[in-house]
């Protein structure tokens, strides 16, 4: 019975109704298709047509109301009225009577009549007759309309041939000022009815209107009462008694909903219809036409796809005949010969007659028979051949079934090695099932990714731990698929599992040093024997610049800088050729160009056997450290703005020579040159100028001393020491030349000096030079620098502009001159009250606002002019007048704290102390006192004290500053930087702030070496908690380079000047 069911001839009768079935359901689908269209095209048609009527009936009514507002408008009629309601003049009613019939009624074969009533309601004339003068008619809505403007009123009531509509418009005087009355034309309500059936278009000449116009089309007026207005074509006498109650209707009036669609007419059939809601009137407009007249065109196309769908059935049913013949009874055939084969009878064999596809088809079907002989004699030797391979593979095969437990129904004799257990013990889990021995974690894991494997008909792989029977944990990997039966069925699972322990942890080690290596702050590479890069981390890449592609492939010698001898290169082949590691610094180059320090190792890779196969380096890129170290070497030497040495340096050279000179009996000279009037010129023009010029005469100094004339000078510049011991002063010590002979060279200097001009300007600059003889004048540094300095004083007070040889008469005039006037103008300044506390803001960098005061000291003279400090500071120390000077500003600064602080601003100021300010216990009680006197807060207070001051006395700079820390104030370190052995002192001082030197600020845009001495500041401060503050910030660049390097306040003319006022002030 099945065979029959499922046989090929009731197949290939399924085989025609389904091609038959969908030529059927085309048909249905693209008959409802068309319907629905048409059904689409005539509702727009519809809409079209009745949105144009619509259109034509508000043409009539705005011409009737023109027609009106023009009857209005006449003067005549204005003049007449006004005769009759001003004047009483009565005679003008029958005059206005037979105006209004022969010369407006005769205008419009539309009106009836024309009527003319007065504000009060009553009618004054009428173009008919019949109406008596006087009529009551103010209860009348379309006067009550007309009398605020032109309306159309719809009749009372309805009846054939009388309704009447209303045209009612206001009646105004010729000036316009007042109104008269009320016009009122009467209009048949036929006359609408002439608009829907054509005649009001075909009177206007369009003669081809309503051509096309199916039988059973309409257009009608529906009332506010549901009443038709206008005629029906199918209903008689409809006209005030035909009710339409419609849903276009009840939509229309009582939503004004306007609508297009299929619905039941006023006659009950069924039709499509348009209605458009005339809202001055309370109308409803309805076009409508039978559904049967919309549908009238798809009878055609229904006989037309019938008759196609039957010649189709025909021809598709002779095919079957002709197939059933030809094809089927030879399938059949075959089939039986097939099922023969599959019975394991390979002798079948087909008659090979014919030379159409059937009897090709029988001789391929007996070739196929004998491959298949050939090939199951194959197949037997193959299983032979695997069953072999199979018992000496390091691993096992398997085939289980897909449940839980993995229950074997085969396993390989390599299960014992793999997990310690026979194949026999995994057989149907005779003893141990495989889901026991895979290990707890992982086997939730493989039953999912088996399971999606099978559902997608896909080989699974995957590696996971197994427990084997002594306990041990393994890595394995399997890779397996299913067997599937002929339905698609899953007959089985069959696969392979390999132990691969050792591979995985070595992947786990390789992962673990990659890591390390790829994530290592230093560059790592590692080369062949012969030195080809085979490998770059990531921060080989970011330190030479060249990316991993361009690195591969190449040796390390695109990173040779060519500063490195041979012989080291040399050295380190032949010690890591030997196996040993190599350490050492390079100077390399990057791929831009530029140079830098690498510090690092080279190591021996070996392999299992012990052979060098690789090598490993490891670098630190230390450039930053070099340079620094080299940079902080330099400005512990020489001057930063003129390269000279500085005065530390040029001290212990001096020493040093002064030692030997002892010893061997040498002589020489030194000069003190200092440049008379340069602060005059550093005010007047600037510290850029000022810079510019001392480092000029620097050079000029090393010039003018190389290419002397003098021959003993000539013959000792090489060995001659100069430096820039001060500000604005130079000193310069030249071996075993006499006295005449440094006359000589000074003046020469002297007068290059006076006639130099700087930079093109009338900048003048002259010098004052003072000479001390050795060992004639002084046998020690100290000595040979005091004998000069009170030369140069000495030259410098006869006017300047000369050349001193120290006498010994020198140091007293210095000491007597000018010194003893300005003590006096000190000491009257300090009895008047003239020493004034001026503040500078000292900005936060971040928050870009003030975060304190610097309390600066200004001295105003008898003729009220101000005195900067460096005017009379020296004189005052020398006398020992410092100490009071500082208590005024103190106790100025103190008082404005406690004045701000009482008007709500809590403001900290920052105070100068000179370093004899440090030793004073009088001192440090008066600050004490003051600070309890005038309530001052102690957090608010910040004492300024200079590096050198400190340094000179470190004993009592420590206890001076542990005190006044103990209530509360705070210290800052002023001109950190400028003793050049700052950074050893800050772990004893502890300050809240150190100042950073201006000279390394002002220039820390064009100068390298001041940039990386300021960020070497701000680093170090930064790690001991200390805030550090830049002064001489003159312009926006400083600024921000300050904020990158890390500096946290800033101070200087770009930010704000001294002023004797606050902002807050």
């Amino acid at each position: 019975m099945n065979k029959k069911l499922f046989s090929l001839k009731y197949k290939a009768l399924i085989a025609v109704v389904v091609i038959l079935l969908p030529i059927f359901v085309t048909f249905m689908v693209t008959y409802k298709i068309n319907r629905d269209h048409l059904k689409e095209l005539e509702l727009d048609h519809l809409t079209a047509l009745s949105e144009s009527i619509e259109g034509q009936v508000y043409q009539f009514f705005e011409m009737s109301k023109r027609r009106a507002e023009d009857f209005a408008s006449d003067g005549f009629i204005i003049t007449m009225l006004e005769g009759v309601i001003d004047d009483g003049k009565d005679e003008n009613i029958s005059i206005l009577n037979k105006y209004l019939y022969q010369n407006k009624l005769s205008l419009d074969e539309t009106l009836r009549h024309v009527d003319l009533i007065s504000l009060e309601g009553r009618l004054i004339s009428s173009s008919l007759s019949s109406l008596q003068n006087g009529l009551d008619l103010s209860d009348k809505l379309y006067f009550k309309k007309g009398l605020h403007g032109i309306s159309i009123t719809e009749p009372p009531f309805l009846y054939e041939g009388g309704a009447e509509l209303t045209i009612s418009t206001p009646i105004y005087s010729i000036d316009g000022s007042r109104a008269l009355g009320v016009l009122v034309n009467f209009i048949s309500l036929r006359e609408v009815n002439k608009v829907l059936n054509g005649e009001f278009q075909m009177e206007f000449g369009a003669i081809s209107w309503g051509m096309g116009r199916r039988k059973s089309m309409e257009s009608y007026i529906v009332n506010s009462a549901k009443l038709m207005i206008t005629d029906s074509r199918f209903v008689e006498d409809a006209v005030g008694r035909q009710v339409v109650d419609t849903p276009p209707v009840v939509g229309c009036l009582s939503e004004g909903r306007e609508f297009t669609g299929f619905y039941k007419n006023y006659r009950g059939g069924e039709v499509a219809g348009s209605a458009m809601c005339l809202r001055d009137l309370d109308w409803v407009l309805l076009v409508e036409i039978d559904v049967k007249d919309v549908l009238s065109p798809l009878g055609k196309i229904k006989a037309g796809a019938i008759a196609t769908g039957l010649i189709v059935t025909g021809l598709i049913g002779l095919l079957f005949v002709a197939f059933l013949r030809g094809i089927v009874t030879n399938i059949e055939r075959i089939s039986g010969a097939a099922n023969a084969i599959a019975g394991g009878d390979y002798s079948v064999e087909l008659p090979e007659g014919g030379s159409d596809e059937m009897g090709e088809l029988s001789r391929s079907f007996n070739k196929m028979s004998e491959d298949i002989r050939l090939r199951d004699f194959e197949l037997q030797e193959s299983r032979r051949a695997m069953s072999t391979l199979v018992a000496n593979l390091p691993g096992m095969a398997y085939r289980c079934l897909n449940d839980p437990t993995w229950a074997m129904e085969f396993v390989s004799d390599g299960a014992f090695e793999l997990t310690g257990f026979m194949a026999a013990d995994l057989i149907d889990n005779a003893k141990v099932s495989y889901n026991d021995i895979i290990h707890p974690d992982d086997r939730e894991r493989i039953w999912d990714a088996v399971q999606k494997a099978v559902e997608d008909y896909e080989y699974f792989e995957f590696t996971y731990r197994i427990i084997t029977k002594n306990g041990k944990e393994k890595w394995v990997w399997e890779r397996g698929r299913g067997v599937y039966m002929q339905g698609g069925e899953l007959e089985a699972l069959e696969g392979f599992i390999a132990d691969i322990t050792e591979r995985k942890l070595a992947e786990v080690e390789l992962k673990r040093s990659n890591f390390v290596i790829d994530n290592s702050i230093d560059m790592v590479f590692i080369t062949d024997l012969n030195g080809v890069i085979e490998y770059v981390n990531p921060m080989f890449e970011i330190i030479t610049g060249y990316s991993r592609e361009e690195a591969i492939g190449q040796t390390p010698r695109i990173l040779a800088s060519g500063h490195t001898a041979p012989e080291v290169y040399e050295e380190m082949w032949s010690t890591i050729i030997s196996g040993s590691t190599w350490h050492g610094t390079f100077q390399n180059k990057k791929k831009s160009g530029e140079h830098y320090w690498g510090n690092g190792s080279i190591f021996p890779v070996r392999d299992d056997n012990g052979t060098i196969t690789n090598f490993l380096a490891v670098q630190e890129d230390v450039t930053a450290k070099i340079r620094s170290e080299e940079e902080i070497e330099r400005l512990a030497t020489y001057d930063s703005l003129t390269g000279l040495l500085n005065r530390k340096s040029f001290v212990n050279v001096m020493e040093s020579w002064l030692i030997k000179a002892n010893a061997t009996g040498l002589c020489g000279v030194m000069l003190m040159i200092d440049l008379d009037q340069f602060k005059l010129l550093n005010d007047t023009y600037g510290h850029g100028l000022g810079d510019e010029l001392l480092r000029h005469t620097a050079r000029l100094f090393e010039i003018t001393l190389k290419h002397s004339e003098n021959a003993a000078v000539k013959a000792a510049a090489d060995d001659c020491i100069i430096g820039r011991t001060a500000g604005d002063e130079f000193t310069v010590f030249i071996p075993q030349v006499s006295k005449e002979d440094a006359l000589e060279v000074a003046e020469f200097i002297r007068k290059v000096m006076d006639e130099f001009r700087f930079m093109d300007t009338d900048v003048q600059m002259t010098i004052s030079v003072g000479i001390a003889l050795y060992p004639e004048q002084a046998t020690g540094v100290r000595d040979l620098f005091a004998r000069v300095d009170a030369a140069v004083f000495r030259a410098k007070e006869l006017g300047g502009n000369r050349v001193r040889l120290y006498r010994d008469e020198d140091k007293v005039l210095e000491q007597l001159h000018s010194s003893l006037q300005w003590k006096g103008r000190i000491l009257k300044a300090l009895a008047e009250d003239r020493f004034e506390a001026w503040y500078q803001p000292i900005y936060d960098i971040e928050s870009k606002k003030i975060h304190h005061y610097e309390t600066l000291v200004r001295m105003r003279s008898e003729d009220g002019k101000i005195l900067i400090p460096g005017a009379f500071i020296e004189v005052a120390e020398s006398f020992g007048l410092i100490t009071a000077i500082d208590k005024v500003v103190t106790e100025k600064a103190m008082k404005k704290q406690v004045e701000l602080s009482d008007r709500g601003s809590i403001l900290t100021f920052c105070i100068n102390l000179s370093g004899k300010d440090m030793g004073d216990e009088s001192f440090l009680e008066f600050l004490r006192r003051k600070i309890e006197e005038l309530g001052v807060d102690p957090g608010c207070i910040v004492f300024e004290i200079t590096e050198t001051a400190a340094i000179n006395d470190m004993s009592e700079a420590c206890e001076f500053i542990k005190e006044l820390r103990a209530i509360g104030c705070r210290f800052s370190l002023d001109d950190f930087g400028s003793g050049l052995s700052s950074f050893q002192y800050l772990k004893e001082l502890k300050v809240d702030y150190i100042k950073i030197d201006g000279a390394f600020v002002k220039k820390i845009i064009e100068d390298h070496n001041d940039k990386l001495f300021v960020k070497a500041i701000a680093d170090i401060a930064k790690g001991m908690g200390i805030k550090t503050i830049a002064e001489f910030v003159e312009n926006e660049e400083i600024l921000v380079l300050l904020e990158e390097l890390g500096v946290d306040y800033a101070q200087g003319y770009h930010l704000g000047k001294p002023e004797p006022v606050l902002l807050v002030d």
